[in-house]
Parts: C-alpha cells; sequence; structure tokens
C-alpha cells in the first residue's frame, strides 16, 4: 500500500485568507465548500484561533477538511485554553479564570463569534475530538512538544488521545505528571538557567526559566544560545550541559520526523534540525503562514518548506 503523503500546515490564527492562499498554492481546490488534493492530506498543528481577524470563517474551513477526512490535526494550546476557558470547574469558576489577560488573549475569538454564540459552542465541544498528539506510521505531529516519557502518559490516560471534560479539568491540578503532559505538549518546555542566570521578560519581569529549543541538534558545539529562547548574554556563547538539559526525545537517524508549531519563529522560513520542523512562522504578527511537504523522507530538506 502506497503511504499517505502530508502538508503539516502551521498556527493559522484566524486568516482564513492566507490559509486559502497556502492551500492553492499546495495544489489543492475546493469543491462544494472543501479543499482537497488528489494524493495528499493536511495535518493541521493547531492554533486556528485567536488573534486574527477571520477566526470564524478559519474554523469553517479547517473544520469541514478534518471532518470530511480530507485533514488531520492536533489540538493547539490555544483551542485547549478555549475549552478551559468556557467550562466551569466543580469548585466555582472556570478551569481558565477569566482574568483581563486570558479575556485580552481570547478576545478576537469572543468578538467574532459574539452573534453566534450557539455556533461558538459548538466548536468548543468540536476541539474536545481533536487528539493532543499524532503518532503515525512515519511521523509524528503534535502542537508544541514532544516528550517520550509524557506521550506515554497520555497514552495511558487519554481515550485516543482525546480530552473530555472531566479531563481538562484534572489537567488543570498544577505539580501533577498528568497536569505537565498536557502542559508541555501543547505550550512546550521550559528549564531553569544554569549559573543562576536570568533575563527580564517583554514586561520587565525577572525570569530565572526560559523556553527551550527541545529539538535542537546534540552536539559538543551547542551553545545556550542555541538552546534557549532568552539565554542572558553571560551564558549564551556556553556549549550546553546535557546532564543538565535532557530534551525527552529520540532525534536521531533512526527517529520518525517530527513536526509542530507554536513558537513564532521569524524570518524566512527554515529548519531547525533534519528530523524535527517547526512550521510557525508569526502570521499573526506580520510573518507567514508556513506547511511543510511530506514526500515521504526521514531526513528532512528546506527544500519542502513553503508559504505565503
Amino acid at each position: 500500500m502506497e503511504e499517505q503523503l502530508y502538508d503539516i500546515v502551521g498556527d493559522v490564527h484566524g486568516y482564513a485568507d492566507k490559509l486559502r492562499q497556502l492551500l492553492e498554492q499546495m495544489g489543492y481546490e475546493q469543491q462544494k465548500g472543501v479543499y482537497s488534493h488528489p494524493s495528499r492530506k493536511v495535518i493541521f498543528v493547531g492554533d486556528w484561533i485567536d488573534r486574527g481577524p477571520q477566526v470564524r470563517e478559519t474554523l469553517s474551513l479547517v473544520r469541514a477538511m478534518i471532518d470530511g477526512g480530507l485533514a488531520l490535526a492536533v489540538m493547539g494550546n490555544h483551542e485547549y485554553n478555549a475549552i478551559a476557558f468556557h467550562l466551569e470547574n466543580p469548585t466555582g469558576g472556570h478551569v481558565r479564570p477569566h482574568t483581563i489577560k486570558n479575556i485580552h488573549q481570547h478576545y478576537q475569538t469572543l468578538y467574532q463569534f459574539k452573534d453566534y454564540t450557539d455556533e461558538w459552542q459548538d466548536y468548543v465541544s468540536w476541539f474536545l475530538t481533536i487528539p493532543l498528539y499524532l503518532d503515525l506510521p512515519s511521523i509524528r505531529v503534535a502542537h508544541a512538544s514532544w516528550d517520550d516519557s509524557h506521550i506515554a502518559l497520555l497514552d495511558q490516560l487519554l481515550p485516543n488521545g482525546r480530552l473530555t471534560p472531566s479531563l481538562v479539568q484534572k489537567a488543570a491540578i498544577k505539580n501533577t505528571p498528568f497536569w505537565k503532559a498536557v502542559e508541555e505538549t501543547l505550550k512546550g518546555k521550559e528549564a531553569r538557567l544554569p549559573h543562576n542566570q536570568f533575563f527580564r521578560d517583554k514586561d520587565g519581569i525577572l525570569r530565572h526559566e526560559s523556553r527551550i529549543r527541545w529539538w535542537t541538534n546534540h552536539s559538543d558545539s551547542t551553545t545556550y544560545a542555541d538552546y534557549f529562547f532568552d539565554a542572558p548574554a553571560a551564558i549564551a556563547s556556553l556549549p550546553v550541559d546535557y546532564d543538565l538539559y535532557p530534551t525527552g526525545v529520540t532525534l536521531d537517524e533512526t527517529s520518525k520526523p517530527l513536526f509542530f508549531g507554536h513558537y513564532w519563529l521569524q524570518g524566512q522560513p527554515c529548519l531547525g534540525s533534519p528530523r524535527a520542523a517547526c512550521v510557525d512562522f508569526s502570521i499573526a504578527k506580520g510573518g507567514f503562514l508556513a506547511a511543510y511537504r511530506w514526500q515521504g523522507e526521514n531526513e528532512l530538506t528546506n527544500e519542502h518548506l513553503v508559504w505565503v
């Protein structure tokens, strides 16, 4: 049986026109309102909502492809946050508190659905049908990170890799193995900076932990600037101590390629590893909507990245 080939599409964030443009550039055609390709399928890495001006149109397009069997998908942290935002907590309030920060992040979606509340509630329920990860015969896909131990735990606890309302409530209990597995799969990994280093974030808050590029190639020449998103100058050029910072994922010549989004990468799309591809290139911040056109290869190549 011939292997299914996939186009892995990055975070859309409500930019439906750009998504249509990207699909058409890749040879997808719209028939009866649904995009399809004669020999390929899309895999969406999640984060369809919030930020952009066409959230409703984006969800309609994406859902039609998924429900029609023309695309696969994994849940993004924004879909997960939306579920938690609207899900009541047994102890009162909502699983995701309705703080100013959380409302602001979700505002574009709430505003665009203000006259379509029943439709929005149906989408929130539909989000629960989307798995947190895909472990396919030849590739792996998750929204923000892949840790083999997390996936093993989620395999045990989630029905077909999917959450339920009660499991969302359970995943909100902080500092449990289940919370950590869901949190890092959907929102990425952080680690404490070495040598008591710190940085100040965009709001001026002092931080001792930074997001990591967990997919970085392991080598003696890998520096903390390569590994951390926010490496202070004092350690930026030092080599990473992988005894302190294991990645939790195997990325060698025997491992299946891994695809993800989430990280708002800047500049012209390119790969950071021959085994792992981030396909989020900041469409909602003036960047690109990107996809990787997987042809069955085990070693990924920049030549298979496309964008609009």
